[in-house]
């Protein structure tokens, strides 16, 4: 068996590899359990851009092999999760894909076929909302963080003068980020942040993901 996970790019490999494997999902996907195997679980696409033709790849192979049972994919929202999510339907639609939900819902998507790779989807932050990765890792800061305010209001301040030479609509990747740089190792990228605990990842979004991926993908006990 070989099951599959794709995700935009380096940023959401690293953060999604290092959340489960916080749950305690290595060596417990099946088809993946030794570490090398593992790693080929999850396959970055090297941006959107790439998506379509990294699935297009997947399921082709897996249509002449007979050899992927589950394959599911994890992409920003960005704007609009109604448009992610049907830019995803279409692609899945050329492969004979074509009775998936009409909408996405707070769950994400799962859905089996008899005859080729089933199905997941999952749409960041939330499936609900617009957002990326970031805005999921948000809501696994603690409650309690004092950091967080101080970094919004440094990056308010810095706004406010006009001194960000970033655009308005990355303003919470700049407060993201500069929450990270005044921690206790100052600067790690996400994947690393959520290997040493400074994000919480049993936060309720945390476990919705994780309810998510143990519905799309089969799992040794």
């Amino acid at each position: 068996m070989r099951q599959l996970l794709l995700v935009e790019g380096t940023s959401d490999l690293y953060a999604i590899t290092n959340l489960l494997m916080k749950r305690k999902f290595e060596g417990r996907i099946k088809g993946h359990e030794t570490d090398r195997s593992y790693r080929k679980f999850i396959e970055e696409c090297k941006g959107k851009d790439k998506l379509a033709e990294k699935i297009a790849e997947k399921i082709e192979a897996a249509l002449l092999t007979n050899d992927l049972e589950n394959i599911a994919v994890v992409r920003d929202a960005d704007k609009s999760v109604a448009s992610a999510y049907q830019s995803l339907k279409d692609i899945f639609a050329k492969y004979g894909y074509d009775n998936l939900p009409k909408k996405i819902n707070n769950k994400g998507i799962y859905k089996k076929y008899p005859d080729k790779p089933n199905i997941g989807i999952w749409i960041m932050p939330d499936n609900v909302n617009q957002g990326e990765l970031e805005d999921f890792l948000l809501t696994m800061i603690p409650k309690d963080d004092l950091i967080l305010p101080e970094a919004k209001k440094a990056v308010e301040r810095l706004m406010t003068k006009k001194l960000h030479p970033f655009p308005q609509k990355d303003q919470f990747k700049a407060e993201m980020h500069t929450w990270l740089a005044w921690q206790k190792e100052p600067g790690f990228p996400f994947g690393k942040a959520i290997e040493v605990g400074y994000f919480d990842v049993n936060k309720p979004l945390a476990n919705d993901f994780i309810t998510w991926f143990e519905t799309v993908f089969e799992l040794k006990d």
